[in-house]
């Protein structure tokens, strides 16, 4: 499933949410005029490894995307998704979202095996944390996605809590078979989606009492 738009129009500008997008591609452009030696010695130097656990790289990891296919994707779901949870959370409080969820994605994810020298990068994790409070805030959104049904396509237009519903089941799946097989190393890092999303629906729960409370 592929995520074109959503029907729910923001009501301010935000800031955050385009800041992220362009220095996510800005880091991306950098990175192809690196040569391959250089390439991967940013990766190696900026990527989060759990075997050589760094602080700054907790961090810089949720920035750096391995090509333009993965940049992509990520930049689509988060140009789609991050606008509206930024509107309803307010700039500030959707800044530090977007970072614990980052934190505590690459953290989940170094937890399925510590002693891994398999740098992890991307900024999945940070936005399945904006995935969890959209699915919080918006669960009737209608989201205009790309289907594929064998060797059909079409477009529909599914509510956001069957997308996200489908979507964290996925990772789940994915995430578990990942677990059973030890087939933890490289490709897709299902549970910083997990860990990512968990933190932000709880985010958005938390955040939604206090309004409640007030």
């Amino acid at each position: 499933m592929i995520p074109l738009r959503d029907n729910i129009p923001s009501k301010t500008f935000s800031y955050f949410n385009i800041f992220f997008i362009v220095i996510n591609i800005l880091i991306a452009v950098f990175m192809f005029f690196l040569s391959s030696y250089q390439y991967e010695q940013f990766i190696y130097t900026y990527g989060f490894t759990p075997a050589h656990f760094s602080y700054l790289t907790l961090f810089t990891s949720i920035f750096i995307h391995a090509g333009f296919i993965h940049l992509l994707s990520n930049m689509l779901f988060l140009w789609i998704f991050g606008d509206n949870v930024e509107d309803k959370l307010g700039h500030i409080n959707y800044l530090f979202l977007y970072f614990f969820s980052g934190v505590v994605s690459v953290i989940t994810h170094s937890l399925t095996d510590l002693s891994s020298g398999v740098p992890l990068v991307g900024a999945s994790g940070a936005i399945s944390g904006v995935l969890g409070a959209y699915f919080v805030f918006f669960p009737r959104a209608r989201i205009l996605t790309f289907v594929f049904l064998g060797w059909l396509a079409t477009v529909v237009a599914l509510p956001a809590y069957v997308f996200l519903g489908i979507w964290i089941v996925l990772q789940l799946l994915y995430g578990v078979t990942g677990l059973a097989t030890q087939d933890l190393l490289g490709g897709v890092a299902w549970w910083a989606h997990i860990g990512g999303f968990i933190t932000g629906y709880t985010w958005a729960k938390i955040f939604d009492k206090r309004r409640g409370v007030l």
